[in-house]
C-alpha cells in the first residue's frame, strides 16, 4: 500500500533479490531488464495495474512463484506456466485465452490453488504466503464477455475490444 507508480531500471542490480511482493501499489509496468534477477523465487505483485509482463520473465528457470491476481493483463505466455513455476494466480485480469487447451487450464488451476494455500518458511524468520489468498474470487470459468458484461464488468476503454476475463460470477 505505498502508492508506488513504477520501478526504476536498476532494480536489476539487487541480483541477490530471491523474494519481490509489489502488491497492492499503482504499477503498470514491470522493468523490461526485470528477468535478469538471477535469483528472484517469488514474484507478487497483485492488485496493480500491470498491462504486460516482461517478454523473458521466469526463463532464469529460478521463479516457481508468480501472483499477478487483479491486475490489467491482456495476455499470457504458455512458456511463462509451462516452465518452471509452482505457484502462480492470474485471475481477475484482462486475458486472450483463445488458445488455451484444457491440460494447460488444469495445470494453471492446480498452481493456482497452491499460491492461494501457500504459506512457506523463506528463511531469517520470513514466511511466504499470499495475504487474503483463500477469499479471492476464482478462476472458476473462461468466460467470453458479452457487450452487456463489457459494461458490468470492464472498464470503459476495454468496451470496444473483445477479451476474454478471468473472473468469477459468483451470485448472479
Amino acid at each position: 500500500h505505498n502508492n508506488i507508480r513504477w520501478l526504476p531500471p536498476s532494480v536489476s542490480l539487487l541480483s541477490k533479490l530471491k523474494f519481490c511482493n509489489l502488491s497492492q501499489n499503482n504499477i503498470c509496468m514491470l522493468p523490461l531488464d526485470f528477468e535478469e534477477l538471477p535469483h528472484l523465487e517469488h514474484l507478487l505483485a497483485s492488485h496493480n495495474r500491470i498491462t504486460e509482463l516482461p517478454a523473458k520473465l521466469g526463463l532464469s528457470g529460478k521463479l516457481s512463484t508468480l501472483d499477478m491476481y487483479s491486475n490489467q493483463l491482456c495476455q499470457m505466455e504458455d512458456r511463462l506456466l509451462m516452465g518452471g513455476l509452482v505457484r502462480c494466480d492470474m485471475a481477475s485480469n484482462f486475458l486472450n485465452i483463445e488458445h488455451i487447451g484444457e491440460k494447460f487450464y488444469k495445470v494453471y488451476q492446480t498452481m493456482e490453488e497452491k499460491l492461494r494455500n501457500w504459506e512457506e518458511d523463506l528463511g531469517e524468520g520470513f514466511v511466504g504466503k499470499v495475504e487474503n489468498g483463500k477469499e479471492r474470487r476464482g478462476f472458476e470459468g473462461l468466460v467470453e464477455l458479452e457487450e452487456k458484461r463489457v459494461e458490468d464488468y470492464v472498464k470503459e476503454e476495454w468496451k470496444e475490444r473483445k477479451h476474454y476475463y478471468c473472473y468469477s460470477f459468483e451470485g448472479e
